[in-house]
This record gives C-alpha cells, sequence and structure tokens, in this order.
C-alpha cells in the first residue's frame, strides 16, 4: 500500500498458485497460474471511495475443481467501484 498524498494512494499485489491436481485419483493436472490486483482509493473526513482491478491482465485460470470433470474457471478481468462511509 502506498499513499501518494494523504487522501490518494494505491494498494497493489500479485496472487500465485501452483499446478494442483483436481483429486485424490491424480488424472486431472490444474496449471498453475498469477494474477495481478489493483486498488486506487480517495478518503477524505468519514468516507472512502475505492476502485478494485482484479485480474489485471485478464488471465483464464482454474483455481478449483468438484471433481476430474467439474473444474471451474476463475474469474476474469474485473472493476469494482466501492464507497464507505463511518459514523
Amino acid at each position: 500500500m502506498y499513499d501518494f498524498t494523504p487522501h490518494f494512494g494505491m494498494d497493489a499485489g500479485v496472487t500465485s498458485q501452483s499446478s494442483m491436481y483436481t483429486t485424490f485419483s491424480d488424472k486431472v493436472l490444474l496449471p498453475g497460474y498469477t494474477l495481478a490486483n489493483a486498488m486506487f482509493y480517495y478518503k477524505a473526513l468519514n468516507y472512502r471511495v475505492s476502485l478494485n482491478l482484479d485480474n489485471i491482465t485478464n488471465t483464464i485460470y482454474y483455481p478449483t475443481a468438484a471433481g476430474d470433470n467439474e473444474i471451474m474457471p476463475g474469474a476474469p478481468f474485473n472493476v469494482m467501484a466501492n464507497f464507505t462511509a463511518s459514523f
């Protein structure tokens, strides 16, 4: 996390997962992946506005499986805005 000014800042991170098998049978191997995320925010008084950017490189990845043939893809590039107020 880095604050450019007392009101504006950013946060960035990388998540990585090595390859893994879908089940104990060791027949299907999910490939490893690396995701980059970032967040920019503005805060003042008792509120904060932020913009989250997830999977910036739009990586195709498979984080989980419910069996050898029920493999779930991960979320694509995603942008989310948040507004938080505290009283």
